[in-house]
């Protein structure tokens, strides 16, 4: 019965009637759960099992007389117990009725299962009850087996549900009972306490016992209500034990305690007064009664000294007679006793009279760690002869114990030789690996037959029989792997390789000889490496499936290795030893669609590595890789010619040593140079990196190189993987059909659903072969030929991700942008659709393309400004997306050309405030005279420290400030005069109209009248309070119109006067 489930009554009942073998564990369950919650809450005034005995154990409660305290307990028992009850009782508390079932069935079945509860319930209410009763009918009718049990388990219990005083009660009255025997009846006093003694466990605290200390103390008096203190002599039980003259009567109640006894401390007992009491008595022991003693099922140290005890008091027993008198046997079987007074009477016996042991008795004895006993057994086989009385297959077994193995060893090498000592003998010690017999082998057997002679596939049959659950399995493991390798592993049948990569005891040396190209990986099929990789394809591979259902313990519970995993996961990244068309396209994008990081990144990082984007051409049906080994990418046999082109190696290598690699070009007809010039041909980066690309810093050789190719050297920049791909003759170009349709493939990849792990990968891979991208993510080139193209990176396929709602696609576009945009030269509209973005990170680009000063680091991104059409920017003005106007606004201060009257009169009437005033501050720009001397030029300030490259671009930016004054346009559109009509008109006359022309569609809603009167109040208000020109134009008109009927007008006025005449005093009065 599973313990997680709710047990009832009804199952016990069940269980009892089928002689259920767990039924105790299944009562001992049933009375330690948990009661359940009730499905609906209990009233507070509602009887329950809880509240009952809170009740009966309260003070006021215990106060009341005796005979009401025993009505209302049964009266509310009974309540609880009824069919009708509100709240029934658990199930555990049902279990008294079991119990005292069993105990009224008079079976045997049903008297070993009610004495076994009773050692093993717990003391909760339910058992209780029923243990109470069984006591007080068990004492009545002198059932001294069970009121013992029920004795004992209440003297040394110290856990129980019902109160102290009530278990100190049950044993203060178990203590009586005895008493009284004793007293009235003293005949049956030994033969009741024998049970009550037999039941205490051998876990026993005897200090804090209550009816075994009476027993065996109880006329030293010192003991109190409920506990004994300190007693003198405690380990003397015979000194003050109650009615001590009874236990004299006769032997027979003591050695029958030594048949049930349960502790050795009571067999002790037991055992001293027997010898105390009966010593003239038992002088005359019957032999057999030894023998059934010596036969008892169990070790006792107690009762192996009381024989011998009875042997050496007995002056008719003499030892040349225990063969005749059938206590030859119970002797012998003292060598394995406990007590070494025991022990060494029968090595006495041994040496006198039983130097004939059999052999199969003195390898039981051999197992034996005493010392004696081991010198015992190797004294009577030296009186043997070795091949004859002994045997070979005798001493093979002594070789596994420790304590015979340099007896036995020696024995072997002296009289036995190649002919009984064969190949198969040692493999079966090897086979077996249980003990020293292996470590045997290992010293001799290449003594007696060379490795050689033997032959690797001795060895690998040993390998195939070794259970990996042996704990000496990995002594024997290290010892015949070694020779296999010295023998030459190369040619090992794959079979047996793949069953090593399983085995737990091989795995790790079949990985090394892969590791260092001890055996070749391409040996073995490269669909079980793919199954070894991926956990889904593992437990359907042929050969993991015939493992896991064969009779091997080990085979059958196999699982997936991450390990293992990870070390294969390395093999077949390795293009030395399989080239990435090997593992199969349609494979690798499987493990790109997993979730799991671990399947992902590898096929991803392989994939960026060894693919180039016209391998993402639409693949045709690719069949799974077949059950068989392929040839490794780095070993096809092609005629590889260099032509004499020159190649320098830089950066740590992951594959091969630099010494190999420049071998590699060499014997491909190429040549191996030490320093980049323009004459290289190949620069190849080792995939480990180099230790100077510390902290993002590339080598300078890679740096070097970058500069010669931007002046135009014919050099290119390789990886390491792009460099085995060339040497093993894998196509590295291909037509511009294919790298477009590979990349179509990629780009649908990116868009068709996104945050999936395929569209990561897509959108990393494009990332990763864009040239300048990969240098800043990476420090190193995109591979020659591996390039996306321009001809696909266009600004009408990436325009629309810049709007698109998942942030890591957008982050593409940015970063595509940051070296495309200059070449895409979106036009205005498109511009202002980045502009009007709802993501901030776009419409940020498109401002600092727009407004940077042009140089090195821009370039690629730069838009100049100045060659957008007027109209274009001003449509910037008039969007409703704030930054969108903002940069407008940025356009116009900083580029004089778009500063033209006529046109930024349609600008005023904008009802953005920050527009408008900037507008008017630009118009009063144009109206104004500026002070300033002949020669003034405007400077851009010099800061201490500045470099000399700090210095040149203060000199250029200079250039591009002009005279530092705004350019005042030869037709103005209306002089000064005309002018401040216009200013009176819109204040007093018109309110703003709509913008003239539609440019946008998401244009700015003009503001109503009023709000627009009063917007144009503070606009004009601003600008005066920052130009006292303007203020003098604009305060007489304010000052008229603060007789304005509109209460809104004249409040604003109000305002304007105020704030421009305090700050322009000099005004006041004007």
């Amino acid at each position: 019965m599973g313990t997680s489930m709710q047990l009832t009554i009804s199952d016990i009942e069940r269980a009892r009637e089928l002689k259920d073998p767990a039924l105790i564990n299944s009562i001992v369950t049933l009375a330690r759960q948990s009661d359940p919650e009730p499905e609906v809450p209990i009233r507070d005034e509602a009887l329950t099992f809880d509240r009952f005995i809170r009740t009966i154990s309260s003070y006021d409660f215990r106060q009341k007389p005796d005979e009401e305290q025993r009505a209302y307990r049964v009266e509310q028992m009974r309540l609880l117990e009824a069919d009708d009850a509100e709240v029934a009782l658990p199930e555990r508390l049902k279990l008294h009725k079991v119990i005292l079932e069993l105990w009224s069935d008079s079976s045997y079945y049903s008297r070993i299962v009610l004495i076994d509860i009773i050692r093993h319930i717990p003391l909760k209410f339910g058992p209780w009850r029923a243990l109470k009763h069984i006591y007080k009918a068990s004492e009545a009718s002198n059932d001294y087996q069970l009121s013992g049990e029920i004795s004992a388990r209440f003297d040394t219990a110290t856990e129980h549900e019902f109160s102290q005083a009530t278990l100190v009660y049950m044993r203060r009255r178990a203590w009586r009972h005895l008493r009284k025997l004793g007293e009235s009846l003293p005949v049956c006093y030994p033969e009741a306490v024998i049970h009550y003694l037999a039941a205490y466990p051998e876990d026993t605290q005897w200090s804090n016992t209550w009816v075994a200390n009476h027993i065996f103390h109880h006329q030293s008096k010192s003991y109190g209500i409920s506990r004994f203190g300190h007693i003198s002599g405690r380990n003397n039980l015979l000194k003050n034990r109650a009615f001590a003259e009874v236990w004299k009567r006769s032997p027979e109640p003591l050695l029958r305690l030594l048949n049930i006894a349960r502790s050795e401390f009571i067999r002790n007992y037991a055992c001293d007064a027997l010898k105390q009491d009966f010593a003239v008595v038992l002088r005359n022991v019957e032999p057999r009664w030894i023998v059934d003693l010596a036969a008892l099922p169990v070790a006792s140290p107690a009762i192996d000294g009381f024989i011998i005890w009875l042997l050496q008091s007995s002056p008719k027993l003499e030892q040349h007679q225990f063969r005749s008198l059938g206590l030859h046997d119970s002797v012998i079987g003292l060598l394995e006793s406990k007590d070494n007074t025991a022990r060494q009477y029968a090595i006495a016996y041994v040496k006198a009279h039983a130097r004939d042991l059999p052999l199969a008795q003195l390898l039981e004895l051999a197992g034996n760690n005493d010392k004696q006993i081991s010198q015992l057994v190797q004294q009577l086989l030296s009186e043997r002869d070795p091949r004859n009385a002994v045997g070979l297959e005798v001493w093979g077994q002594l070789l596994e114990f420790d304590r015979h193995y340099d007896f036995t060893a020696k024995v072997l090498r002296k009289h036995f030789g190649r002919k009984e000592l064969t190949p198969q003998w040692f493999s079966e010690r090897l086979i077996a690996a249980s003990g020293r017999g292996q470590q045997f082998s290992q010293d001799t057997l290449l003594e007696l037959y060379p490795a050689k002679t033997l032959g690797i596939d001795y060895f690998r049959e040993i390998a195939e029989q070794l259970d990996p659950e042996n704990p000496h399995a990995s002594e024997v493991t290290g010892f015949i792997f070694e020779q296999m390798e010295q023998l030459g592993v190369a040619d090992l049948p794959a079979e047996f390789l793949q069953f090593a990569l399983l085995h737990p005891l091989y795995q790790w040396q079949v990985s090394h000889w892969i590791d260092n190209d001890i055996v070749k990986a391409n040996v073995l099929p490269l669909n079980f490496y793919q199954a070894l990789v991926f956990e889904p394809e593992w437990a359907e591979h042929a050969l993991i499936k015939q493992f896991r259902q064969s009779d091997v313990r080990w085979q059958q519970n196999l699982s997936f290795d991450e390990g293992i995993a990870d070390g294969v996961s390395q093999w077949l990244s390795d293009v030395r030893r399989f080239s990435p068309g090997d593992l199969g396209f349609e494979w690798l994008m499987k493990l790109v669609n997993r979730e799991e990081p671990t399947y992902h990144d590898f096929a991803v990082e392989l994939m960026i590595k060894a693919f180039v984007p016209a391998d993402f051409a639409v693949q045709g049906d690719a069949s799974d890789a077949e059950d068989e080994p392929v040839e490794a990418a780095g070993e096809i046999d092609k005629t590889i010619d260099l032509e004499q082109q020159t190649f320098l190696f830089t950066g740590k290598m992951k594959t091969m040593p630099r010494g190999d690699a420049q071998k590699v070009v060499t014997a491909a007809n190429g040549k191996n140079v030490g320093t980049v010039t323009k004459n290289l041909n190949y620069l190849v980066i080792g995939d480990e990196g180099s230790p100077m690309y510390g902290n993002g810093r590339k080598g300078s050789k890679q740096v070097k190189a970058e500069s010669l190719m931007a002046a135009g050297a014919d050099l290119k920049v390789m990886s390491e993987t792009a460099f085995l791909q060339m040497m093993a003759g894998e196509q590295r170009e291909f037509s511009e059909d294919s790298i477009e349709e590979g990349c179509k493939t990629l780009w649908t990849m990116a868009l068709d659903e996104p945050d999936t792990p395929v569209s990561k990968f897509a959108i990393k891979y494009i990332r990763y072969h864009h040239p300048e991208l990969c240098l800043k993510l990476t420090d190193r080139p995109v591979d020659p030929g591996a390039e996306i193209p321009d001809s696909f990176a266009t600004f009408e396929r990436f325009k629309t991700m810049f709007s698109h709602a998942h942030t890591p696609l957008r982050q593409l576009a940015l970063d595509y942008a940051e070296y495309e945009f200059a070449r895409w030269e979106p036009v205005s509209a498109e511009l202002i659709k980045l502009c009007e973005s709802k993501y901030s990170e776009v419409s940020e680009f498109v401002a600092k393309a727009l407004l940077e000063e042009p140089d090195a680091e821009n370039k690629r991104y730069n838009i100049d400004a100045t060659l957008l059409d007027a109209g274009a920017v001003y449509s910037f003005c008039e969007s409703r997306n704030p930054p969108t106007r903002q940069l407008g606004m940025q356009i116009i201060q900083k580029y004089e050309k778009f500063q033209l009257p006529e046109s930024l009169f349609l600008l005023t009437e904008s009802p953005d405030r920050e527009l408008r005033g900037f507008v008017v501050r630009i118009l009063w720009s144009l109206y104004r005279n500026y002070a300033t001397t002949t020669h003034w030029k405007p400077e851009l300030p010099v800061m201490p420290g500045m470099s000399k490259a700090d210095l040149a671009k203060r000199e250029a930016a200079e250039k591009n400030l002009g005279m530092g004054l705004p350019v005042r346009p030869e037709n103005l559109p209306a002089d000064k005069e005309t002018l401040q009509t216009l200013l009176q008109r819109w204040l007093y006359e018109l309110p703003p109209g709509r913008l003239s022309g539609e440019r946008l569609e998401n244009s700015l809603k003009p503001l109503s009248a009023s709000a627009a009167k009063k917007a144009l109040i503070e606009t004009f208000r601003d600008v005066a309070l920052d130009d006292i020109e303007f203020a003098k134009m604009v305060l007489p008109l304010f000052r008229n119109f603060t007789q304005s009927r509109g209460a809104m007008e004249q409040a604003a006025c109000l305002v304007a006067v105020t704030r421009i005449q305090h700050s322009h005093p000099e005004l006041v009065g004007v």
